[in-house]
């Protein structure tokens, strides 16, 4: 036996409630973890776009110096080691940190390479390509 006092046949309750956070009818943490992909994107794309040039630039220019050959080689070991990095990332991700942590230490440890690409130094420059590489790995098991 019912007790329902209502005439109107019962339906699913949609996520349209007022307090509802939801991300276009997505869990709430999905709209984080696409912005945070989206933002990671947008650096790689942006700094490989440039990288080749920081690479091969006069130091006079504000770049490394190296030959052309040379920095296309560092260009292509950094877009591989981004990629194969994420094989040790989910292996951490499994059975270290966790998902959830192991994207946000994966986020700060890329955010942490652009700021040593943004210094004018040698070191720092190839500390930071390093860095975007293994925080890349970590962001993406």
């Amino acid at each position: 036996m019912s007790t329902q006092t209502s005439d109107r046949p019962p339906t699913p309750e949609r996520d349209s409630s007022p307090g509802d956070r939801a991300f276009f009818g997505h869990p709430r943490g999905l709209s984080t973890l696409f912005f945070v992909e989206l933002w990671e994107r947008f650096s790689y794309y942006g700094m490989r776009a440039i990288l080749l040039y920081f690479l091969v630039d006069t130091a006079a220019g504000g770049g490394l110096g190296i030959d052309k050959t040379t920095g296309a080689a560092v260009l292509s070991i950094y877009g591989a080691s981004v990629y194969l990095l994420s094989i040790i990332g989910g292996f951490t991700a499994d059975r270290v940190f966790g998902a959830r942590r192991s994207t946000l230490y994966g986020a700060v440890v890329i955010m942490a390479g652009h700021v040593c690409l943004a210094l004018p130094a040698a070191a720092t420059a190839w500390l930071g390509i390093a860095l975007v590489a293994l925080g890349t790995g970590l962001l993406k098991p």
